[in-house]
């Protein structure tokens, strides 16, 4: 994966390249040295780490939710914060945790006045 532009990254799956705008990516999971990134219709296996992703998507629309996920907050449909803990529900159906130590950011990050849908 590299990138054209600022706002496109380029993925290979198998011999076909494709090129993604930031906007369309859903959400980003992190596993291992490993990051499958989610678009509507399809999911790209990549070999950069989510902490690169993190840098490359430096935007207030990409928020991260948890060790191992980065989100999109434009594609974020509903929040469901309680005691400790947390969910944001996106587009898809996804439901993403939201880790204790990044809660109180993410509230910030996705409060009413912040999330236009």
């Amino acid at each position: 994966m590299t990138t054209k532009n600022k706002n496109t990254l380029r993925f290979m799956k198998g011999k076909s390249e494709h090129r993604v705008k930031k906007e369309d990516i859903i959400r980003l999971e992190g596993k291992v040295n490993y990051t499958f990134v989610y678009t509507k219709n399809q999911s790209f296996l990549s070999s950069k780490t989510l902490k690169e992703y993190q840098y490359e998507l430096n935007s207030s629309d990409f928020i991260r939710t948890h060790k191992s996920h980065i989100i999109n907050r434009i594609h974020v449909i509903s929040t469901d914060f309680q005691k400790g803990q947390g969910q944001v529900e996106l587009r898809t159906g996804d439901k993403v945790d939201v880790s204790r130590r990044r809660l109180r950011e993410v509230k910030r990050l996705l409060s009413p006045h912040r999330l236009t849908l």
